[in-house]
C-alpha cells in the first residue's frame, strides 16, 4: 500500500513540477477595483465584493502585536468571494495588502480565509521583481504558509514581548515542533530553486546541497524529539527515508561536481522529491490508524499558530532578511486584524 502512494505521490509530483511555473498566468479570473485578484491568487473567483477597508480603531489594538506597524495597513481591504479550493464552491475573504515598500513596490499580497478560520493560501503578485522570482524563493516563502495556519482568539494572539518570552522558554522538544516544518521548507526550497534554475539550464551551486545533507543528517538525530508525533515504528522509517535523501543528495553533489548537466540534476531533483517528500508524509504516523505523517497537525502537540518570527516558526528566504521580515510582518498584520475584526462582530 505504500508503495502505491508512493507511485501516487510521483505522478502527482510530475504534474505540479510541469505546471508550477505557469500558474500564476494560466490559472484564475476575477476582478475587482482594477486588480487582478483572482489571477493573483491563482483561483476563479465569483460575486466579488468589498467587505471593509482600513479601520484604525482596529489598528490601534494591534500596535503591541507588530513590529513595526507595516505603512501598508492604512491600504489593507478585505473582500468576499466563492470560489472553489478542490473540493466544491465555498466562500472566502481575501485579506489584500498594495505593497509599497522596496523591490516588492507595487506588487500585491493576498491571504484567503475559508469560513473555517483556515489560512488556505498567501499569494504574490504584480511587479516583475515578484513575478520573475528567479530562484523561488518568494514562492518557497508564501506557499509556507498555505492550510498551515489559522485566525486566532484573542487568548491566542500576542504581543511581542508575550511573543519572546513564550520563546525563550521552552525546551528543547517543544522548540522543535517550531524548528523541524522549518527545516522542511529549507528542503522543499532546494527542490523548487533546483526546479526554477535547471529550467533555465542552469546548474545550481554545490553547496546548496552540501548544506541539505547535513540537515537531513540532523533529522536523523532529533527524530526522538517528535515522540508524540509518531510511534517507534514511524521513527524507524522516517529514518530510512531521511537517510535515502541525504544519500540521493549526495550523488547529486557528485554529479553536480563531475559536470552534469542541468537537465541530468532536474531530473535527479525530480527523483527526491518523491523520496524526501513522499517517503516521509506518506508513513503512518501510529501503526493500524490509517494516520500518515501529513495527517498529524503539529498543534496538537501545542505548537501555537500566532507567533510569525522568522527563522523561528517562519521560513526566511536566503540573503533576503529584509524581505522575509517585512512579508511575514504583512501576513501576520492582516491575520491578527481579521482575528480583530472577527472578535469585534
Amino acid at each position: 500500500m505504500r508503495r502505491f502512494y508512493k507511485t501516487l505521490f510521483f505522478l502527482v509530483t510530475i504534474m505540479f513540477l510541469m505546471i508550477q511555473s505557469r500558474c500564476s498566468s494560466s490559472l484564475g479570473s476575477g476582478v475587482i477595483d482594477g486588480i487582478e485578484l483572482g489571477s493573483g491568487l491563482w483561483l476563479d473567483l465569483e460575486k466579488i465584493q468589498k467587505v471593509t477597508e482600513y479601520d484604525p480603531s482596529i489598528g490601534e489594538l494591534m500596535n503591541t502585536y507588530l513590529d513595526p506597524m507595516p505603512e501598508e495597513m492604512d491600504s489593507l481591504r478585505v473582500y468576499s468571494a466563492s470560489t472553489d479550493v478542490g473540493n466544491g464552491v465555498t466562500n472566502i475573504r481575501i485579506i489584500l495588502f498594495p505593497l509599497q515598500t522596496g523591490s516588492y513596490d507595487s506588487a500585491y499580497l493576498g491571504i484567503t480565509v475559508l469560513e473555517s478560520g483556515l489560512i488556505e493560501r498567501v499569494r504574490i503578485w504584480g511587479n516583475d521583481f515578484v513575478n520573475q522570482d528567479s530562484e523561488a524563493a518568494i514562492e518557497n516563502f508564501y506557499r509556507q504558509f498555505d492550510k498551515k495556519r489559522n485566525l486566532l482568539s484573542s487568548s491566542e494572539m500576542m504581543t511581542i514581548m508575550e511573543r519572546d518570552e513564550y520563546i525563550s522558554g521552552l525546551d528543547e522538544k517543544k522548540r522543535y515542533l517550531y524548528e523541524h516544518p522549518v527545516l522542511m521548507f529549507g528542503n522543499n526550497f532546494l527542490i523548487r530553486r533546483t526546479m526554477a534554475l535547471t529550467g533555465q539550464d542552469i546548474v545550481p551551486k554545490i553547496k546548496w546541497y552540501q548544506e541539505r545533507v547535513e540537515v537531513f543528517e540532523s533529522l536523523i538525530e532529533n527524530v526522538e524529539l517528535l515522540d508524540g508525533l509518531m510511534d517507534q515504528q514511524a521513527m524507524g522509517e522516517y529514518r530510512k527515508s531521511a537517510k535515502n535523501s541525504s544519500d540521493g543528495l549526495k550523488k547529486m553533489i557528485q554529479e553536480v561536481d563531475g559536470g552534469a548537466s542541468a537537465g541530468k540534476i532536474r531530473d535527479m531533483i525530480k527523483d527526491l522529491r518523491v523520496e524526501s517528500c513522499g517517503g516521509c508524509h506518506m508513513i503512518e504516523a501510529v501503526n493500524g490508524t490509517g494516520n500518515t505523517l501529513r495527517d498529524k497537525p503539529l498543534s496538537n502537540l501545542g505548537r501555537k499558530d500566532g507567533i510569525y518570527k522568522v527563522g523561528f516558526d517562519v521560513w526566511a528566504m536566503p540573503d533576503d532578511a529584509f524581505g522575509s521580515n517585512y512579508l511575514n510582518n504583512l501576513i501576520k498584520a492582516g491575520v491578527y486584524y481579521v482575528s480583530y475584526l472577527d472578535q469585534s462582530n
